[in-house]
């Protein structure tokens, strides 16, 4: 079944273990989606992702980046997590909200995660520290 596609999908291009190397709340069928979704990409495409945490998602799409493609992954980090924590505070869904708040508490700095990433041979992407409706508004690539 689909299970079982996905399983040996993510076998066949090398991203089976990601899901134990990264934190993250995406599941294996979402991260080989990201993959197979950014592999059928175009050579210098750019992507950019908002909300990278701890660079789970993150580690699956660089992993379907064809040549000379590049990641722009926008996250706060645990940049002004009182702000953060206000933001959260607007959200009505308690579930959401709740699972939000836990993992601020675990939220990792930038380098860490650059660290991470570049352990595991990624190296076409920048993480910008930062609220994505801050970048929007100065945002000048296609």
């Amino acid at each position: 079944g689909f299970r079982t596609y996905v399983i040996l999908y993510a076998l066949s291009k090398n991203i089976f273990t990601l899901k134990n190397e990264f934190q993250g709340m995406l599941s294996l069928p979402e991260g080989a989606t990201l993959h197979k979704i950014t592999s059928l990409l175009p050579p210098r495409s750019t992507v950019v992702e908002i909300g990278c945490y701890k660079g789970l998602s993150t580690s699956f799409i660089l992993s379907g980046l064809r040549s000379n493609s590049k990641l722009y992954s926008i996250d706060p980090f645990d940049k002004d997590l009182n702000k953060q924590l206000e933001e959260i505070k607007k959200y009505k869904d308690r579930n959401y909200k709740r699972t939000e708040y836990e993992l601020m508490k675990i939220k990792s700095k930038k380098i860490f995660v650059e660290k991470e990433l570049k352990k595991r041979g990624f190296t076409r992407f920048l993480l910008i520290e930062d609220y994505s409706f801050n970048i929007a508004k100065k945002w000048n690539k296609k």
